[in-house]
């Protein structure tokens, strides 16, 4: 469908102009934060036209995924396609865009960007159990012994025990950068060193506000994180 390949290019513009304006992984947290009207512009050392763009972007790939079907069946067949073609998979619950983020531009340094490709599709209720019943396992460990890997599930357990009660801005962000990065890179690490490999991820997460505080969450009135992101990583060969 048309909005599929919108979501696509739109979360490849968000990423691309994030790398190639040299963001931290805490400078577009950030800026994921400021896309949901939540203003943190003291904390950003970032030119206010990259942000507002990024910004903008960001919003409207929000927009795309409210109006996009279920895609989690495509995901599977996609997944399933690239494991019989020999890529190796890593799978992972719950990756927000940060993280996502993070992982391109750790690629793209080591192997150049025309080694990764990002595709995402859509989990319209951002839970779990939607996207194990795509693959039809009962649960995400017996999914990962489908695909033949293990299952990466500290960044949803960070996010749930550390960072799903408000907070202040300043904690959750020195929180995210030491908990959340360190999963993205490690990833990327792994990624790069199996040279053909595929990352996916069940669903993203949201950013709340509640009295000046924030937190992070998935499934409640979800918006990006209806995203369930598959990573493409090839530092042997271009990507078809």
């Amino acid at each position: 469908m048309e909005t599929d390949k919108e979501a696509k290019t739109t979360l490849i513009e968000i990423i691309e102009s994030a790398r190639r304006s040299n963001l931290s992984y805490t400078d577009f947290f950030l800026i994921f934060i400021e896309s949901y009207n939540h203003k943190v512009r003291a904390q950003l050392n970032v030119r206010r036209d990259v942000v507002e763009d990024i910004v903008a972007k960001i919003r409207k790939l929000a927009n795309i995924v409210a109006r996009s079907r279920d895609t989690l069946i495509n995901l599977s067949q996609r997944t399933l396609q690239l494991k019989s073609q020999g890529y190796q998979p890593f799978l992972v619950d719950c990756l927000g865009l940060p993280e996502v983020y993070e992982i391109y531009k750790r690629v793209t340094e080591a192997c150049g960007v025309l080694s990764i490709a990002i595709e995402p599709y859509v989990n319209v209720t951002a839970l779990t159990y939607s996207f194990r019943d795509a693959f039809r396992a009962l649960s995400m460990p017996e999914l990962a012994k489908i695909l033949g890997t293990s299952l990466y599930r500290g960044i949803d357990l960070v996010m749930h025990n550390e960072l799903s009660n408000p907070l202040e801005l300043d904690t959750l962000v020195r929180l995210v950068d030491a908990r959340l990065k360190v999963y993205a890179d490690d990833l990327a690490r792994d990624a790069i060193n199996k040279h053909r490999t595929f990352i996916v991820s069940d669903h993203g997460y949201d950013n709340y506000h509640e009295n000046n505080r924030y937190y992070l969450g998935h499934g409640e009135k979800p918006k990006l994180a209806k995203i369930a992101p598959l990573i493409i990583v090839n530092c042997d060969i271009l990507i078809k």
